[in-house]
């Protein structure tokens, strides 16, 4: 699975990469500085290209279904 950021500019920037097998978790800490009355959005994408989605504006954690 990789997991992206988008900067500022609306880039994506991969912060993290990693395979899971059938019924594994992986745990991960990404720092990320959100603006007050904004948000940071994660996009996270599976081995077969299938691409999710999440908007933060505050520290958690993320599962991803």
């Amino acid at each position: 699975m990789k997991v992206y950021l988008t900067d500022e500019n609306g880039t994506k920037k991969e912060v993290a990469n990693f395979t899971l097998a059938p019924n594994d978790t992986h745990k991960e800490a990404i720092d990320v500085t959100v603006k007050k009355g904004e948000s940071a959005t994660f996009y996270f994408q599976r081995d077969d290209g299938n691409e999710n989605s999440l908007a933060v504006d505050k520290a958690g954690d993320i599962e991803v279904p």
